[in-house]
């Protein structure tokens, strides 16, 4: 076999690969969604409403406890936030080690992250800084396929600090509500 069947068969396998890692991020996400089924209207109760010395105490003085929503956000988006800048790392090592096929498997990583982000509800008062700031992360995944694509380290380092830096920017989105 010669060397450039090789590299076409290996270029086909990591091209599979990524296909079906996109094909099955698709699928874990389609199946996180609420579906189309209409919400069940709650349940209506009978006990007369707790007057203001029945209602229990909220902890701080005068402050609410924060959501479970708001504190279910901030620990799953802080874990996969956690998780993107550790695939961001494993990139630099790629680089470094010269692994271009790595470095396309590493990129659907980062699109599977991304995703996890994505199906995380942010409180109201953030939630336009968050889409935004997907929607900024998602272009320089763009910019590090881009760069790859290009075979361009120099891109592929500068493409990889755009998204660490987005990343931190998300990390500040996320401490605002914590």
């Amino acid at each position: 076999m010669t060397t450039q069947t090789k590299v076409l068969i290996a270029g086909g396998a990591v091209l599979a690969l990524i296909i079906a890692a996109g094909v099955g991020a698709a699928v874990a996400v389609a199946s996180l969604r609420p579906s189309a089924v209409a919400p069940v209207a709650p349940a209506v109760s009978d006990a007369p409403e707790p007057t203001a010395s029945e209602t229990p105490s909220e902890p701080g003085d005068g402050e609410s406890a924060p959501d479970a929503d708001v504190i279910a956000f901030v620990a799953d988006s802080t874990r996969d936030l956690d998780d993107f800048e550790k695939d961001l790392d494993d990139m630099v090592k790629t680089v470094d080690e010269g692994g271009f096929f790595r470095l396309l498997s590493n990129s659907v990583e980062l699109r599977f992250n991304l995703s996890q982000l994505d199906r995380h509800t942010p409180p109201d008062s953030v939630e336009p800084d968050w889409s935004y700031g997907l929607v900024d992360l998602e272009g320089s995944i763009d910019d590090i396929d881009q760069a790859v694509s290009d075979d361009d380290e120099a891109a592929i380092r500068a493409a990889i600090e755009a998204s660490r830096a987005q990343v931190n920017t998300l990390r500040t989105i996320v401490a605002e509500v914590a």
